[in-house]
């Protein structure tokens, strides 16, 4: 029942329904509001008695059972569970529970005394889990819990599915289609520990290239990791890093929207970076934190005032280039609207020197200069007067010094009260200079012409598309998957870099082409013949680090006394040079001797394909 004491009862508002509030009509938002949802107390409704009695203006009094919508508000109440089903996508009228909230006997007692509509609903008690729509929610809840359910049942798939695959390309296929797929549900909207991903990401790997399906089984990499996560020159291994980063600035595309577009969760977000930006936050350019690190023990900034999801999603987004963020080259206008206090824009580097506080090097000065960020001096427009001229020295240090309580003040040798120059002030002035000639400079803008000042612009972060400029909340989703993108690059030569194959895209050719040939292969052939060019096959050549424990473990297998190679595996052992002898008579039509060098040359298998195009197939049979 209603508890009637001073105590306010504890919301469950962690719950994170991704675009479910979306979907909620304007019919039901109103419902909504008009049930008093929030921390709207008993004795603090106006014009309601303790008994539960309605006070009119003309002091007569009536039951709060019959006062104007009364009766609506209690249907509201009732609705609210209904309503957020509806919005989370479930087929209410399919669904038998959980059913509309029926109030108790003592709480329906409340309704008709007045009682708030907040105290109907079930509350779970601090420190519960409540499971919403897949995600666990709740107030203090170990973080740990959720992400810990998940891997094992991430750990769980490999043990169910892992069996049902023996090539490379099935187990890819299944690592992206069931085991990968358990994880993006929960990752759009939970943080996750970088530990834990590279945990996940490697025993993904494991199972691509090795069928390991024991996140503790030895495994040793037959394929330097360059190559684990390319497709076309590798064995495109999901990425999990990335798919995540994905998400995070697909999240942030939908922050960005503009106002009539945003989704409704949009305005809180925005006020918590404003109170994470403190002094650094224009209510014109509410997305300069895209230009900042998001540092922990900076004073600039107040991260704990961000909720961690967000925090996230500001990291991802500074770890992608800003030569890729920033696609086309921004106007004068727009460059001078950038802020320059924390900025990782390269333009707005001189030297060693990053930003604008960086020559600062004492307490005292950093907070002379977040004083300055309080007088919205936060882009080089602002260091220019009205009329666009570049502010002096004098006019620099009256702008910068408004306001500010810390100034300190000294008795000069004329007797006079002089204010006191802040540490560091003129290694700022001069940094903030020299950037505003190099960007005039940049852009051929004459140093001698005072131009009008510039007006406020938009976001620089945008791209060319099909001939166009799109921002970046308009980009699509491939383009923000590869800006995502972030495997380790290449950092071995290719296996099949050789003289007919001088670089990648030779490479790259020829994979696409051998794959296409290999499609009319059995699948354990076309398996084999893949593993076997891009060096993959565990031969006893690879094991030379076991020969103190087994001296002969590098010796081939049919007992010949040579060193187990792919070369000596395939074509030299005498158990399997004559097979290739064999194969002379059936590839003799084509005026080709199989070869060793020869089957693996793509000008020779271009021929095979022209010739017969199931060559490749029977010659791998």
């Amino acid at each position: 029942g209603h508890d009637s004491s001073d105590a306010e009862p504890e919301y469950n508002s962690d719950i994170d329904s991704d675009d479910a509030a979306d979907r909620i009509d304007a019919a039901d938002q109103a419902d909504i509001r008009d049930a008093d949802l929030g921390d709207v107390r008993h004795d603090d409704v106006a014009g309601v008695h303790d008994n539960g009695i309605a006070a009119s203006e003309d002091g007569d009094v009536a039951p709060a059972g019959d006062r104007p919508g009364h009766a609506a508000r209690k249907a509201a109440v009732q609705r609210q569970p209904r309503v957020f089903l509806q919005a989370g996508g479930y087929p209410v009228d399919r669904v038998d529970a959980p059913a509309p909230i029926v109030p108790p006997a003592a709480e329906l007692a409340d309704v008709d005394a007045g009682a708030p509509a907040a105290t109907l609903l079930n509350v779970a008690a601090a420190g519960t889990p409540v499971r919403f729509l897949g995600i666990y929610v709740g107030q203090r809840v170990d973080p740990a819990y959720q992400i810990q359910l998940l891997t094992d049942r991430y750990y769980g798939s490999f043990q169910h599915w892992g069996y049902r695959a023996r090539i490379v390309q099935g187990r890819r296929l299944l690592a992206s289609a069931v085991m990968a797929s358990l994880l993006w549900h929960v990752t759009a909207a939970v943080v996750i520990p970088p530990t834990t991903v590279t945990a996940w990401q490697r025993l993904l790997t494991r199972y691509v290239l090795g069928r390991k399906r024991d996140p503790h089984e030895n495994y040793r990499s037959l394929l330097h990791t360059s190559w684990h996560h390319d497709r076309a020159l590798g064995a495109g291994a999901p990425h999990l890093a990335s798919g995540i980063r994905t998400q995070r600035l697909l999240m942030l595309q939908r922050l960005m929207l503009p106002v009539d577009e945003r989704p409704l969760w949009a305005p809180l977000v925005l006020a918590q970076f404003a109170e994470c930006m403190g002094a650094l936050f224009r209510a014109s350019h509410p997305y300069d934190f895209l230009f900042y690190l998001p540092h922990q023990g900076t004073k600039w900034l107040t991260l704990t005032a961000l909720h961690p999801f967000w925090v996230s999603v500001w990291r991802e987004w500074s770890k992608t280039p800003m030569t890729e963020r920033v696609g086309v080259l921004p106007s004068f206008d727009t460059a001078m609207n950038m802020p320059v206090w924390l900025t990782t824009y390269g333009p707005m580097a001189v030297g060693p020197i990053h930003h604008a506080s960086k020559p600062v090097r004492v307490a005292r000065g950093r907070r002379w200069c977040l004083n300055g960020a309080r007088n919205r001096l936060h882009a080089l427009r602002d260091f220019t007067t009205p009329g666009g001229a570049w502010l002096s020295w004098q006019q620099f240090v009256g702008r910068m010094r408004i306001r500010n309580t810390a100034t300190r003040v000294y008795l000069s040798r004329h007797g006079r009260i002089t204010l006191a120059v802040a540490p560091n002030s003129r290694a700022v002035y001069a940094h903030l200079t020299a950037v505003y000639n190099t960007l005039r400079q940049s852009y051929r803008v004459r140093t001698d012409v005072v131009l009008p000042r510039p007006p406020e612009t938009a976001h620089p972060f945008a791209t060319t598309i099909k001939n166009h400029v799109v921002p970046f909340e308009r980009w699509p989703r491939a383009t923000v998957k590869k800006l995502a993108y972030h495997a380790p690059k290449p950092t071995r030569t290719h296996p099949l870099i050789s003289a007919t194959r001088p670089t990648l895209a030779h490479v790259r050719t020829y994979l696409s082409t051998s794959r296409q040939l290999l499609r009319a292969a059995t699948p354990v052939h076309a398996d084999v013949w893949l593993r076997l060019v891009l060096r993959m096959l565990p031969v006893n050549a690879r094991l030379p680090f076991t020969q103190h424990i087994e001296p002969d473990v590098i010796f081939c297998s049919h007992d010949c006394s040579a060193v187990e190679t792919e070369l000596h595996a395939f074509y030299t052992c005498p158990k399997i040079e004559p097979l290739w002898a064999w194969l002379d008579t059936s590839w003799h039509p084509l005026g080709a001797a199989v070869r060793w060098d020869t089957v693996t040359t793509y000008e020779i298998r271009r021929s095979f394909e022209k010739v017969l195009p199931n060559a490749a197939c029977t010659m791998l049979r």
